[in-house]
């Protein structure tokens, strides 16, 4: 059942706190506010489009030349990858969950969080895609920092194997001024430059175009933005590499879905489990992935 705007204001919403409305291309969006920010969540691949700290401005990247059409991955905010990540001979690139319409089942507030529970199930479309039986629930928390706890159980009768990710679009003033902190010794593969390793001995920093897998010490990071004198605090579970991504000038041209010079304005540090570190499930059990980011202003 396609859950309509009236459906999910009547069964889901609260005054000031929790509201759906419908962009002028359709898409229904839920709207999530409290004390200490703001944001917008598409129905459409359960992704967050706007984080809005009180008093720190927009802390995502959403492209002005976005489109938002059905079947079709929507450019900036947080995409969900699943149940594949990047690339997959003949499917469509980090997977059908970003594309696929969720359904709401749950939201609540208190005086510090506000939330909402969305679900993905198997249905024919994706069985074609993917032939497995699945239950996928994403939990957004919209607190003093921003959470999502994906959980993937398999109802079925035989395991499956899955790759995943979220694909954070971070907004920095221009990429030039952003360095990503606290990965310590970290071994670092540039898949742009065949596969050459390093091992990092300070701050991650981009000139342009960059396709890197990054194995950190921790499960977390810090990108600091000089030209916003801001950071953004991220720490994850349930992945032990980041993908550190930009498209560069050449990519964004090459690009419907970008406008001229944006790349300067995000950039992409991406908690995933690919290569070589699928999460298998057996019949009956359920495996969880959760990233959280915080902005604050300064050094961190």
């Amino acid at each position: 059942m396609i859950q309509d705007l009236d459906f999910l204001n009547r069964k889901f919403g609260a005054p000031g706190r929790i509201a759906f409305r419908e962009r002028s291309d359709g898409f229904p969006v839920a709207v999530l506010a409290g004390r200490y920010g703001t944001c917008e969540v598409s129905v459409v691949g359960a992704q967050v489009l706007t984080y809005r700290p009180v008093g720190l401005g927009p802390a995502l990247f959403v492209s002005k030349a976005v489109r938002f059409e059905p079947g079709k991955p929507i450019r900036g905010g947080i995409p969900v990858c699943w149940p594949w990540f990047g690339k997959a001979d003949g499917l469509p690139n980090h997977g059908f969950a970003r594309t696929s319409r969720w359904t709401v089942v749950g939201t609540a507030y208190s005086g510090d969080e506000t939330e909402i529970t969305l679900r993905l199930l198997d249905d024919e479309a994706t069985r074609a895609l993917w032939p497995h039986r699945f239950e996928a629930r994403l939990e957004i928390k919209l607190g003093e920092s921003l959470q999502l706890n994906l959980a993937m159980a398999n109802p079925g009768d035989a395991p499956f194997s899955v790759t995943q990710g979220f694909h954070p679009y971070l907004l920095v003033r221009d990429l030039a001024d952003a360095e990503i902190r606290r990965l310590g010794a970290a071994k670092v593969v540039d898949l742009l430059n065949g596969d050459k390793e390093s091992v990092l001995s300070g701050p991650l920093t981009l000139s342009g175009a960059a396709d890197m897998v990054v194995s950190p010490d921790s499960s977390g990071y810090v990108l600091y933005d000089r030209g916003l004198d801001r950071s953004v605090l991220v720490t994850f579970k349930g992945a032990r590499k980041l993908v550190v991504w930009n498209p560069g000038a050449a990519g964004t041209s090459s690009a419907n879905d970008m406008e001229s010079g944006e790349e300067r304005r995000f950039l992409c540090v991406e908690p995933v489990c690919f290569r070589g570190e699928s999460v298998t499930l057996k019949p009956g059990e359920t495996s969880r992935f959760s990233m959280a980011l915080q902005v604050l202003q300064g050094e961190r």
